[in-house]
């Protein structure tokens, strides 16, 4: 789980870094710059909201899932 946590934030940064280095290599005027800044920092934001969830979401169904493999056999050995 560890690995997939670093891939995920290894991947953002390189997402925000790539985004930022366009963006400032880019040849606009600062309006035009600023407007696709505020763009793109939203999308960006609505991404990782929906990446923190889905990520959320396999961690509570796995720790679910061991729950109830660890309860399921009552301590009856056989």
């Amino acid at each position: 789980m560890a690995k997939t946590s670093n891939f995920l934030t290894g991947l953002l940064a390189g997402a925000v870094v790539g985004a930022v280095a366009g963006l400032i290599l880019a040849p606009k005027p600062g309006k035009e710059t600023r407007e696709l800044v505020g763009t793109r920092t939203n999308e960006i934001r609505n991404r990782a909201g929906y990446y923190v969830e889905n990520v959320r979401g396999r961690f509570k169904r796995e720790s679910d899932e061991d729950a109830i493999e660890i309860h399921s056999d009552n301590g009856v050995q056989g």
